[in-house]
């Protein structure tokens, strides 16, 4: 089965996806993203998706990858970009890293701004999910249901 050709996201050169030399003119941009890097996960059905924040690790031995939440690059129809969640699963494509240099923000600066909205959407997310944890755990220990480490 042929594997198909996976175009990079518009305003992302090659070179883009090399560590740059350390020669002092093109410098890594540590301030912006993750420590001037942006990973890049390619999702059938989805496209293009940055990673953001992670999820879980997975335990050893457990068959499982450890998983994040993403952003996706693509807007939808309302006019905002989703966030989902990403392993290392067979939807996943390709993965890249890239690496935003200090010449290149301006022209990155786009993908800077998604991956920084997608962060504050995914921390809500999971502010929301451990909100709704506690509060289950809360209403079984008031009901006598048992102590807090039995959950």
């Amino acid at each position: 089965m042929k594997t198909p050709t996976i175009e990079l996201p518009e305003g992302i050169n090659k070179s883009d996806l090399k560590f740059p030399a350390w020669n002092g003119k093109n410098k890594l941009a540590y301030s912006v993203a993750n420590a001037g890097r942006l990973n890049f996960h390619y999702v059938a059905k989805r496209g293009w998706v940055i990673a953001t924040l992670p999820i879980s690790a997975a335990k050893r031995g457990s068959g499982l990858t450890d998983r994040t939440y993403a952003v996706q690059v693509e807007e939808q129809a309302t006019g905002e970009h989703s966030i989902v969640t990403v392993g290392k699963g067979p939807h996943v494509l390709s993965t890249i890293t890239v690496y935003i240099t200090e010449k290149r923000l301006a022209k990155l600066q786009k993908f800077v701004d998604i991956y920084t909205e997608g962060l504050g959407d995914a921390g809500s997310i999971r502010d929301r999910i451990s909100t709704r944890r506690a509060q289950t755990v809360l209403r079984r220990v008031s009901a006598g249901g048992g102590a807090w480490d039995s959950v």
